[in-house]
């Protein structure tokens, strides 16, 4: 009977031992500092790190540890056992109690195991292993459950973290800590990574804010939408765009988004390219509107921030932020007329540089006709003008970061009818324009819309010369002027803006006296492209014997770019090469 009544108090000093004081008040206010961190205590946590701050008041808290006099080891992982360790402490100060355990040598956390257990923190035998690396979802339950609901009360309203559902397991005690503000997530979205292992350096900042309320964080988190959500949020603000020539003849179509409610909006510059004006049709209205012009934009940036007539639009917000590699996102646009069109895909290259050109590479679909349409991320905001696609490979599309019309001019509205005039000057805008309607004559027999302007006669030949025009609108970005030279030879010096640097599919035509062509095709790069330069053509119909000299000495036509002007023309109306506003590389 003696025996029985030792073992009863034994058992009951341990409980008493386990148990917070009860003659303290339960409160947040009972953790305070009692311990000073000196600086550079732990040579592992430099002051400019993110953690110092937790680490420093977790430390004074008495809530964590180093792993040396010296060392904190901010990148290691904690154990189960060491989760238990800073839960008991947390819930013993919170209750009066000192946070301080007697530790057993033989095992030097099952006083908090104990602990744990008896004030309902884990239940026994929950765990199998207490030596293994804690989970981030293992650690915020055994957390949770540190602190009564009064002590983690709610200040956010978070209703969606991205891979952790509320009815997990795990879930309940992960919301109601992202909520408290003791939890923020990886990243803006607030991703958990619940099966990850969490870092001591993170460690320190959650007991920090278990602690100290002040310390709590605003979580507002970004919705990660799903592509029918995107669809439904986002179409309504991309357009459908038509432009004009002077005669009211339509160019082309793309597309377009708004990015505020009053008509300011933004696409590719290639879209209007020498157009007279142009149109939008609004995709969840079907209502149409004139563009009236534009605010800012940029030849050799491909882009233009434009003006619709109207107020009252759905926009898109912008995030200019850089993209990751891997990244969801979407595309919407109109390719080849189709109105409204979503692709879905990653980021294949966040930053791929084509030409002196950054874009972002994406497995999105973009088409002809998506030029200027919006690239989504998954929170609905526009992060690129989609731009171009390979059609020789699979999923290449290209955007051109959003970041690019940053600081746009809004000054002023310039009608699309003028901005040719204000890229290369009044003497080159109505010379050309003259050009074509007095002298013009449509050739259907090039693969560009073209007009025969001229020619010129020796005794074998004849020479066509021809003004690329893009469907009867000025689209000028070069001119090439015909030189002579020995032996009747005749060669093309060409003239560019000073910012082109792109290259041009090149096209010799040669019209023989019998009426038969010869045709050869090549890469042309007028920024290195002289007299001394030799194409060759990836592509040549005509005797054989003759490609070798038409590699040598032609480059009568520039497909799409080059534009080939009698040199006695522009002596015609006083006009020089250089006074069109263009240089000589020739």
């Amino acid at each position: 009977m003696k025996k029985k009544i030792v073992s009863l108090l034994i058992v009951l000093a341990l409980a008493l031992a386990l148990m917070p004081s009860a003659l303290a008040a339960s409160s947040l206010s009972n953790f305070s500092s009692h311990r000073t961190y000196k600086e550079g205590q732990f040579k592992d946590v430099p002051r400019d790190e993110w953690y110092y701050a937790s680490v420093a008041s977790a430390y004074e808290l008495g809530l964590v540890n180093g792993d040396s006099p010296t060392a904190y080891n901010p990148n290691g992982s904690v154990t189960l056992a060491e989760t238990l360790a800073l839960a008991s402490r947390l819930h013993s100060i919170y209750y009066g109690g000192t946070g301080v355990f007697e530790q057993d040598d033989a095992c030097w956390y099952q006083v908090y195991v104990d602990y744990a257990v008896a004030q309902n923190i884990i239940v026994r035998g929950q765990y199998a292993d207490y030596d293994v690396a804690a989970t981030r979802a293992q650690f915020a339950v055994i957390m949770a459950a540190a602190l009564p609901t009064d002590a983690l009360q709610a200040k956010n309203t978070v209703s969606q973290i991205p891979d952790v559902q509320e009815s997990a397991s795990y879930g309940p005690a992960v919301y109601k800590l992202y909520r408290a503000g003791v939890l923020a997530g990886n990243d803006d979205y607030g991703t958990f990574s619940p099966n990850s292992n969490i870092k001591r350096s993170e460690v320190a900042a959650v007991v920090t804010r278990m602690a100290l309320p002040a310390q709590r964080k605003d979580v507002d988190l970004k919705v990660a939408y799903n592509a029918e959500q995107i669809y439904a949020l986002c179409s309504p603000a991309v357009f459908y765009i038509e432009v004009f020539d002077g005669k009211g003849v339509i160019l082309g179509t793309g597309s377009g988004f708004f990015i505020n409610a009053n008509g300011a909006a933004v696409t590719n510059y290639h879209v209007i390219d020498g157009a007279s004006s142009a149109k939008i049709t609004v995709s969840d209205t079907g209502k149409v509107y004139d563009v009236a012009g534009v605010y800012d934009y940029s030849v050799a940036g491909d882009w233009a921030v434009i003006k619709i007539n109207g107020s009252g639009f759905k926009k898109l917000d912008i995030n200019e932020s850089a993209v990751a590699g891997g990244q969801t996102v979407f595309a919407i646009g109109s390719p080849m007329g189709l109105q409204s069109t979503i692709s879905q895909g990653l980021v294949s290259n966040p930053s791929q540089l084509i030409d002196g050109t950054r874009y972002i590479q994406t497995s999105a679909a973009i088409s002809s006709g998506s030029s200027g349409g919006a690239l989504i991320n998954t929170s609905g905001e526009v992060v690129g003008i989609t731009t171009a696609g390979i059609t020789e490979g699979s999923n290449l599309g290209f955007a051109l970061p959003i970041s690019v019309i940053k600081g746009y001019a809004t000054a002023s509205v310039t009608p699309l009818a003028d901005v040719e005039k204000e890229i290369y000057g009044d003497g080159a805008y109505d010379y050309l324009r003259q050009l074509a309607n007095n002298a013009g004559e449509y050739d259907s027999s090039f693969n560009s819309m073209s007009y025969y302007i001229g020619s010129y006669y020796d005794d074998d030949a004849d020479y066509y010369y021809y003004v690329d025009w893009k469907n009867e609108s000025l689209a000028i970005d070069c001119i090439a002027v015909p030189y002579d030279y020995p032996d009747d030879e005749y060669f093309f010096v060409i003239y560019v803006p000073s910012d082109l640097a792109a290259p041009y599919t090149g096209a010799v035509i040669y019209t023989a006296a019998d009426g038969s062509e010869i045709r050869g095709y090549c890469n042309v790069y007028p920024a290195s492209f002289n007299q001394n330069s030799r194409v060759s053509f990836y592509s040549y119909d005509g005797p054989s014997d003759l490609r070798s000299d038409f590699e040598d000495v032609f480059v009568s036509e520039i497909c799409y770019a080059i534009h080939v002007v009698d040199t006695d023309l522009l002596a015609d109306v006083g006009y020089s090469v250089t006074e069109l506003g263009f240089k000589s590389i020739g």
